[in-house]
């Protein structure tokens, strides 16, 4: 599992450069990294609104009782 998160995040990581790189030199910067922010959050606000954040234990049907 490790393996292939990290495959996926290290294969990401120079397609996203480019893209940001070509995309700040049209729109600037400033906007190209509000727009990551945006991205960012999007990506964040289903963890964050989920139930799963406040559990502390697993249920009873995963635990197999």
């Amino acid at each position: 599992m490790n393996a292939s998160i990290r495959f996926v995040m290290w294969g990401v990581t120079p397609i996203a450069a480019l893209s940001s790189g070509l995309l700040a030199e049209r729109i600037g910067p400033a906007p190209t990294l509000w727009i990551g922010l945006a991205g960012s959050m999007v990506f964040v606000a289903p963890v964050l609104f989920s139930p799963r954040l406040g559990m502390r234990r697993l249920p009873a049907e995963v635990q197999g009782h």
